[in-house]
């Protein structure tokens, strides 16, 4: 059988969810959710924000609890920066290579709503399912673990962000990604 864990390599995914309230989600799917170290360092970076400190809160809890699990890139973002390389993009290639290439039997879903992720401006590993958070959302409604529609928690997010002057615009996107692995198109996260 196959194993799936989500990883989490972008803040936006988080903010959403946290400006929603709907953070515990996260832990709700019964996969292990894994969020990349230079995303917690990210958020802490600009904690100033309301979305960011929501995060960094749940995420601190759900770590103490056992929750979720912070991967280890082992990368220093002033050493990428100053070589010219994106800290997050560098760190997603390093954690999904180190971590899934060696497995057929494991599968990442990888939570985000950077497009530059869903371009794929970088090699994935095949074992790799690329998910925005709409669809995430939906598949949770379709499953009942989110009692609401999906578009709900996305207008609250949305609404709750405008208010901390954080104009995150995501009922607009115009490309969303639930898209399985080259090797598994008939594997579903849910």
């Amino acid at each position: 059988m196959r194993s799936c864990s989500i990883i989490v390599p972008d803040t936006s995914p988080l903010k959403t969810l946290a400006y929603a309230d709907a953070m515990h989600l996260l832990c709700k799917t019964g996969l292990r959710v894994q969020i990349v170290d230079l995303v917690l360092h990210e958020l802490r970076a600009a904690a100033g924000l309301e979305g960011n400190r929501r995060a960094i809160e749940f995420i601190e809890r759900a770590l103490r609890a056992g929750e979720i699990e912070l991967l280890n890139s082992g990368l220093q973002v002033d050493a990428l920066r100053a070589m010219g390389l994106d800290p997050g993009e560098t760190a997603i290639q390093k954690v999904l290579k180190n971590a899934y290439e060696v497995s057929d039997e494991h599968y990442s879903l990888l939570l985000f709503e950077d497009t530059r992720i869903g371009k794929t401006a970088f090699v994935l590993p095949e074992n790799v399912y690329l998910m925005t958070t709409r669809p995430f959302l939906r598949y949770l409604q379709q499953r009942g673990i989110l009692t609401e529609e999906a578009e709900s928690v996305l207008q609250r997010a949305e609404k709750t962000a405008l208010a901390f002057g954080d104009p995150r615009s995501l009922l607009n996107r115009k490309r969303e990604f639930d898209a399985p692995p080259k090797k598994g198109l008939s594997v579903r996260p849910f």
